[in-house]
């Protein structure tokens, strides 16, 4: 009898720690949508400095803002979009895209259970969002997309941090409008640098700071020229 009152008490717990979370999530979603409207009312119109328009939501910092900003200036409303790089999906650049628009999306990691994190933290049923998890490579990561991708990529979001670079070489980009990609700021603004591309690669265990991985701005920068993309 004791044990069925204890585990009782345990499911109304976590029962109840489940809806302070979905509350909590929507309160930061509403909060979040509220600022980006006010800012794309106020400045899009006179926005000097990307900067001014950084709002974070889901994002790891005032990605969100951007995006939102650049989606409205080239006439995107309901943006579909693959991300590499998005942990179990609580903070994401695509996150508050999906939450919003409910598009299709893919998202790729290697975190175990993605699948079942992501149904847990979103509105999952509404649109139509494939986890796939799955260790990147180049030699991959093209099959990964051409056997799961069957809709026209307006958004690419990638941070691994690794072997960012040598991924971004082998994708077809050439339907894409907006990429996203994080450059390693240890590196400098002056010099090509990106890491080796091993498989398997772990920033933790290729240098013992932990600060050695991805690329440099130039070298992303360079590459995306070569892709007919331009950096803002």
């Amino acid at each position: 009898m004791l044990k069925k009152k204890i585990l009782n008490f345990f499911i109304k717990f976590f029962y109840l720690l489940k809806i302070k979370k979905n509350f909590i999530r929507r309160i930061k979603f509403d909060l979040g949508l509220n600022n980006i409207l006010l800012i794309q009312q106020s400045i899009y119109g006179k926005v000097s400095d990307i900067q001014q328009v950084e709002c974070k939501v889901f994002s790891q910092h005032g990605e969100d803002g951007i995006i939102n900003y650049l989606l409205v200036k080239i006439g995107i409303i309901r943006p579909n979009f693959i991300e590499i790089g998005v942990g179990d999906y609580t903070e994401a650049n695509t996150r508050f895209l999906y939450d919003r628009f409910y598009p299709k999306g893919i998202i790729i990691d290697c975190e175990k259970n993605l699948k079942e994190k992501i149904i847990s933290n979103t509105n999952f049923w509404k649109g139509s969002l494939l986890p796939i998890e799955k260790n990147i490579d180049t030699k991959n990561i093209n099959e990964i997309i051409a056997n799961n991708c069957d809709f026209n990529i307006d958004l690419f979001s990638i941070d691994i941090d690794g072997i960012d670079y040598w991924i971004i070489d082998k994708l077809d980009l050439s339907n894409v409008k907006i990429f996203i990609a994080e450059y390693n700021p240890i590196y400098g603004a002056d010099m090509e640098v990106t890491v080796p591309n091993l498989k398997n690669f772990n920033r933790k265990d290729y240098h013992y700071s932990n600060l050695c991985y991805g690329m440099s701005l130039m070298a992303l920068n360079n590459i995306m020229v070569k892709k007919n993309f331009y950096f803002i």
